[in-house]
């Protein structure tokens, strides 16, 4: 019998290919995401699968570089169906105004309200937390780029994100449809 063949994945050998690998997987994937619950849930995925599949099979001659790899893929995966769900939100916000708004000033009016809304909530966030969703939201920067910024670590970030999208949910449900829209289509 072949010796490459009777080698077959046991769980132990699982167990030390996640914690020999599960950190640097996740910051690879953090890397192409931006989020690390995103990353972290995409390894974990990632493990299971590998469980599931190779539990009765050989090992791959390199796993650690089919685990990056796979890691890699997903990635991107994510990445694309998060571009189209923002395209499938813009769709469907214009088309909700063309269904929904005969006249432009209604849309203006509408707008009006929403800015009001936002300008609002964004008043009643302490300033660290405001700075923090501006310049996620507003301007467009990474959770690092964040941390960067104001001196945070990024668990710092994640919190005032948080917070802040806690506080304008609240705010904003009045205007629940177009909050969903900013929301799909202005998360970097």
């Amino acid at each position: 019998m072949n010796a490459e063949f009777t080698s077959t994945l046991t769980e132990s050998q699982l167990q030390s290919l996640f914690y020999e690998n599960y950190a640097d997987l996740c910051r690879y994937a953090l890397t192409y995401l931006g989020s690390k619950e995103e990353a972290e849930d995409i390894v974990q995925q990632i493990f299971l699968k590998f469980w599931e599949t190779n539990q009765n099979k050989p090992l791959p001659d390199n796993c650690r570089a089919y685990l990056f790899k796979t890691v890699y893929s997903r990635c991107l995966n994510n990445i694309k169906h998060q571009a189209v769900k923002r395209k499938h939100a813009t769709y469907h916000t214009q088309h909700y105004w063309e269904g929904n708004h005969q006249n432009n000033a209604d849309i203006q009016l509408q707008t009006k309200e929403l800015e009001t809304a936002v300008t609002r909530a964004l008043l009643e966030m302490t300033e660290t937390t405001r700075q923090t969703f501006i310049l996620s939201r507003f301007h467009g920067f990474s959770h690092k780029e964040i941390a960067e910024t104001l001196s945070f670590s990024l668990k710092n970030v994640e919190y005032h994100l948080h917070k802040a999208l806690q506080i304008l949910k609240i705010k904003l449900s009045t205007h629940a449809l177009l909050w969903l829209a900013f929301l799909i289509i202005s998360n970097p």
